[in-house]
């Protein structure tokens, strides 16, 4: 939510006691990153997929056993500065993420700063070939790329409270002697009452 004081509104409101207090105490911000359309996207911009600005002589990144990761998103560290209230990004450089299609588990953050020119690269042709499962290869079925489309991205504010299988919301379970597994029991939803 945009606004934190309306989301503090909907907590007293909707909130069960005796957490509506300790919710309210652990709202925060988080930078939301929404897709766009790809029209417009300049070099060095804040991206979803498509092929990486980065800089000259950048090494794509590999998973353990040899295989490139797929490009996920890029963020301008300087477009976000104005939305980390708590400065706990740097102010400057890129943030490339990668991930492994195949395998959904693993990826690789990369941090570059102290670049002088970004380049559009293109990945490497293991990243562009469509990838067929033994069931595909058999009944000619279309494979699967690891290379996704590009997006723009429009960043935002917005606050939060934990959701209800946070580490945040088990410590105020804690604090009040409730075990959460019984939530519900001793705290029913009113509208089905």
């Amino acid at each position: 939510m945009k606004n934190k004081a309306k989301l503090i509104e909907i907590v007293k409101k909707y909130g069960i006691p005796p957490f509506d207090q300790d919710l309210i105490d652990c709202i925060e911000y988080s930078i939301r990153l929404t897709s766009t359309s790809s029209s417009k996207i300049k070099i060095g911009q804040t991206k979803f997929g498509g092929n990486p600005h980065l800089p000259n002589k950048a090494d794509w990144p590999k998973t353990f056993d040899g295989n490139h990761y797929s490009f996920l998103l890029q963020v301008n560290l300087s477009e976000i500065t104005n939305y980390d209230s708590s400065k706990l990004l740097p102010q400057s450089g890129m943030l490339y993420f990668f991930l492994n299609l195949e395998s959904w588990n693993d990826g690789q953050v990369v941090y570059k700063n102290n670049f002088t020119t970004l380049k559009e690269i293109t990945p490497p042709t293991d990243i562009l070939v469509e990838k067929k499962t033994f069931l595909q290869r058999i009944f000619n079925w279309k494979g699967r790329s690891h290379y996704l489309n590009e997006f723009g991205i429009k960043i935002n504010k917005t606050f939060y409270v934990p959701s209800f299988d946070s580490l945040r919301v088990d410590r105020i379970a804690k604090k009040h002697n409730i075990k959460k597994r019984n939530y519900r029991q001793v705290y029913p939803n009113p509208k089905s009452s």
